[in-house]
């Protein structure tokens, strides 16, 4: 099996790279003030429930404050996940607009191939930024590409779980299991190249 070198050199290519190396230092401050936020949230509930055992008159009178101070955890840790929720579904976005990218840069090359084909799979995934990679649910009459990616962000990982049908790429789901290149120009020059949630 001769091994598949694919281009990486693409304008747009590294300018999506670049953005993606940005994007995700953007969310590591996020994800610590998350971890922050919902550990708070958890102690200020566990306060209020042993409040509630304990059946004293002292915790009876706490009760009200603690429920307050738990109250005000929550919507903080609501708040922190609602910011981060637009740098989230903009960097699961960059994600897939890079893999596209890199079959469009190499698609005279993909063309007729073989996406389960573990040449192409493997040329695809080493092309990929180390954070990113790619996989196929291996069908031959009805395959997938669907795009997955980094540990840093347990929600970017739930977002790129190969379930969530906006996370496939349409470039192989036409006759069959093979790229098709006319198809995949024709759906990148109309920006269409995910499946959307009917």
């Amino acid at each position: 099996m001769n091994a598949i070198k694919l281009k990486t050199d693409g304008e747009r290519f590294k300018q999506l790279v670049e953005k993606h190396e940005g994007q995700m230092k953007a969310l590591l401050p996020f994800e610590e003030e998350k971890e922050k936020a919902h550990e708070a949230s958890c102690q200020a509930l566990r306060e209020v429930m042993r409040a509630m055992e304990e059946y004293s008159a002292e915790a009876e009178r706490s009760l009200p404050e603690l429920e307050r101070i738990a109250d005000e955890a929550e919507a903080s840790c609501t708040q922190v996940y609602r910011r981060s929720r637009d740098l989230l579904d903009e960097t699961v976005n960059t994600y897939i607009e890079i893999v596209v990218e890199l079959i469009h840069d190499n698609i005279d090359t993909l063309d007729g191939m073989n996406i389960n084909g573990k040449d192409v799979f493997l040329a695809i995934n080493w092309a990929l930024p180390e954070d990113i990679f790619v996989g196929t649910n291996m069908s031959k009459k009805d395959p997938v590409l669907y795009v997955k990616g980094s540990e840093l962000s347990s929600d970017l990982c739930i977002e790129l779980q190969p379930g969530n049908i906006k996370t496939h790429i349409m470039c192989c789901n036409k006759d069959g299991h093979f790229v098709d290149k006319s198809r995949f120009l024709a759906d990148y020059e109309n920006g269409v190249y995910q499946f959307e949630s009917k």
